[in-house]
C-alpha cells in the first residue's frame, strides 16, 4: 500500500482495501474501476442529487457501496448494477440492512446503445427516477444516452465523471467540446457541471482530473419519434464536423436544390458548420428533413 494517498492508507479506508485484496481484487483501469475516498465529496455528490425522499435512483457502477449508502439513507428505492461479481458481494454484505436496495450482477449495457433489461423493465415503472452513479469513464457516454432515451428517461443524472466528458456535456455550440453527445443530451436535459473532483480523492489515483454533472429533465420534451430524427441527423452532421451545412445535407439528401431550399426555409446559413448549429437549430433542421424524407 506504499503508492496509497494518504487518505487510503487509514482507517476505514484502508480496512475496504484489505478486505478488496482479501478477494484477490484488483482495481482494472479497463473497467474504469477508480473509488472516490472521500467522505466529504460523497456527502456532496448525494446532496447534489437532490432527493426528495420519494424519488427512486439507478446507480451504475456501486464498487464497494460507499455512495450506495448515502443513496439507501435517502431514497425510498435503489437499484445498483455491478459488473463485477467480487464488488456486488461486497456491497451486499456492506449494506444487507438496507432493505430498499436491490442489487443486479451484470453489465448496464446491452450491446452498445441498450441498457441491462432489467434496468429497462425498473425504469418502465411510473415512479419518477434519477441516476446518480460514479460512472466508469469508460461507459459514461452510452449510458448517459440510452438512459436520456428510455420512454420514461431519469428526471435527473447527477455523475461522477472524467472532466473532459462533463466539458461536452454542458459545452455551448462553436466551442471545441460541442459535439453530438452535447447535442443529443441537452435537447432533453438542461445539463451544468457542479463540482470538480481531484484525482487525490480516488484510489487508486486516476490521471485525469474528474467532475460532476447534473441534468435535469426539460419539461417539455419532443416525442420519440422527433428524437430519433434529432439523433439520426446530429450523427450524421457531426460524423465530419467541419464541412459546411450544405455539403453535409447534400450526402444525406442527394438533391443539392433541395438542400438550398431547406436552408432557406429555416433561415439557415449553408456555408455554417455542424458545430455552430444551435441545438433548436438542429432540432428544426431535423424535423425539417424528417418531413422531406417521408
Amino acid at each position: 500500500m506504499s503508492g496509497l494517498e494518504p487518505r487510503a492508507r487509514t482507517g476505514k479506508w484502508r480496512a475496504l482495501i484489505e478486505q478488496l485484496e482479501a478477494l484477490g481484487f484488483q482495481p482494472s483501469r479497463g473497467r474504469g474501476q477508480n473509488f472516490l475516498f472521500d467522505d466529504a465529496m460523497l456527502d456532496a455528490i448525494a446532496n447534489d442529487a437532490r432527493l426528495d425522499g420519494q424519488m427512486r435512483v439507478l446507480e451504475i457502477g456501486p464498487g464497494c457501496g460507499i455512495l450506495t449508502e448515502r443513496l439507501v439513507a435517502r431514497a425510498p428505492q435503489v437499484l445498483a448494477v455491478e459488473l463485477d461479481p467480487r464488488l456486488a458481494g461486497l456491497t451486499r454484505r456492506r449494506l444487507s440492512g438496507a432493505a430498499n436496495l436491490e442489487l443486479i450482477e451484470g453489465d448496464a449495457l446491452d450491446g452498445k446503445h441498450a441498457l441491462h433489461p432489467q434496468v429497462v423493465r425498473w425504469t418502465a415503472e411510473p415512479a419518477p427516477w434519477s441516476l446518480v452513479a460514479n460512472l466508469p469513464y469508460s461507459v459514461g457516454t452510452p449510458i448517459l444516452v440510452a438512459c436520456s432515451r428510455l420512454e420514461h428517461p431519469p428526471q435527473s443524472m447527477t455523475v461522477l465523471l472524467q472532466a473532459e466528458l462533463v466539458e461536452r456535456i454542458v459545452a455551448q455550440p462553436s466551442g471545441d467540446a460541442w459535439g453530438a453527445v452535447s447535442a443529443k443530451l441537452q435537447l432533453l436535459y438542461e445539463a451544468e457541471r457542479v463540482r470538480r473532483v481531484g484525482p487525490q480523492m480516488f484510489w487508486p489515483r486516476p490521471k485525469v482530473d474528474s467532475a460532476v454533472a447534473r441534468l435535469v429533465l426539460r419539461p417539455n420534451r419532443p416525442d420519440a419519434a422527433r428524437v430519433a430524427e434529432f439523433d439520426a441527423l446530429v450523427t450524421h452532421l457531426f460524423a465530419q464536423r467541419r464541412k459546411t451545412l450544405r455539403s453535409r445535407l447534400a450526402d444525406l439528401l442527394s438533391d443539392r436544390d433541395a438542400v438550398q431550399e431547406l436552408c432557406a426555409s429555416l433561415a439557415l446559413d449553408g456555408g455554417r458548420r455542424p458545430e455552430q448549429l444551435s441545438v433548436p437549430e438542429l432540432a428544426a433542421l431535423s424535423t425539417a428533413v424528417g418531413r422531406m424524407r417521408g
